[in-house]
């Protein structure tokens, strides 16, 4: 990845718009990349010791595509170059296709990484620590999955995070395609029909709301909060979610459960003269039925509140923290 040395930071969230084709993990992530001030790997000012460009395999109309930032441009802030960031391309991306074949427009110095550059689905372990440095953020000290892919073990397709929730591992062409996701490396058979998605795991206190506890539908997928984030996605996603995810997604109905209704509360005034307050009666309803605009989404808000006001945060906390900052 690489880092813009300046960003313009709008009053109000960046918007990245995607088209139908681009719902694919890896690609989602690469996006926001970008929004949060990252460039292509292969811009980098010292690409050309890792990766060499085959400019006679890329059409003219996207070769800026590969042209290399200078210094003043791009400061990766000391980390050197990452193989393995979500922010690289494929070694045959925008390539032009022969004999049916896509011919390869950038070729890993290291042979190793040939087939590896541009299949993760996730941010590296070099992503985050660039993009914990760029907005001066403490370093991450969560999980992160130990399966790496290889030179030997990798998938063939970078839209793997997709093609498997969608088909399944018993599906042919997503064997052949996505070995790594699908645990077939070792095995040489489907062993993992849902396999875990190679993705970080946050530490307890940057985790979303839990589903609703009083939904009454259970999950048909095992790995719905893995793909959490497209519950709310227009589409045949989004009809999916629905379908598949109702618990994760609090897609309960309305209410999910019989209503809990409080016993009014008598509360004691703190001030002069002495009185008593009645709160009304409150009915309590699943998340999906709160505002979003007035629920924080993330539970360290409290933590962050000092940023609530500063320049350079606030298009993040108007989405992720918009009642602890008061945005409500």
């Amino acid at each position: 990845m690489a880092a813009q040395v300046q960003s313009e930071w709008l009053d109000g969230p960046i918007k990245s718009y995607l088209g139908p084709g681009c719902w694919n993990k890896g690609t989602v992530i690469h996006e926001l990349g970008h929004a949060t001030g990252l460039w292509h790997e292969q811009n980098r000012p010292d690409r050309d010791q890792y990766v060499k460009v085959h400019w006679d395999n890329i059409p003219d109309a996207v070769k800026s595509q590969f042209n290399k930032a200078s210094s003043k441009e791009i400061d990766s802030l000391g980390t050197k170059y990452d193989y393995r960031s979500i922010m690289q391309y494929t070694g045959t991306a925008f390539g032009i296709k022969k004999n049916g074949k896509q011919l390869t427009t950038m070729e890993t110095v290291n042979p190793y990484y040939q087939d590896i550059i541009g299949k993760g689905s996730g941010l590296s372990l070099i992503d985050i620590k660039q993009l914990n440095l760029m907005h001066q953020c403490p370093p991450y000290t969560g999980k992160f999955p130990l399966r790496k892919q290889t030179d030997t073990c990798y998938d063939a397709d970078e839209y793997c995070s997709r093609r498997v929730p969608e088909k399944g591992c018993k599906d042919k062409q997503v064997q052949k395609l996505c070995r790594f996701t699908c645990n077939l490396c070792a095995t040489g058979s489907g062993t993992d029909p849902l396999p875990t998605f190679p993705s970080v795991t946050i530490p307890p206190k940057w985790t979303p709301y839990d589903p609703n506890p009083d939904c009454p539908f259970k999950d048909v997928w095992s790995n719905c909060k893995d793909v959490k984030s497209l519950c709310h996605q227009g589409g045949s996603w989004g009809e999916r979610m629905k379908i598949n995810c109702r618990k994760t997604c609090n897609f309960c109905g309305q209410p999910s459960s019989l209503p809990v209704t409080t016993k009014p509360k008598t509360v004691p005034a703190t001030n002069p003269p002495a009185a008593t307050t009645t709160l009304p009666s409150v009915t309590s309803k699943p998340p999906v039925s709160v505002n979003p605009a007035c629920r924080d989404t993330i539970g360290n808000c409290p933590s962050l509140k000092k940023f609530c006001e500063n320049s350079g945060w606030v298009h993040i906390l108007r989405t992720r923290c918009p009642r602890t900052c008061g945005f409500c």
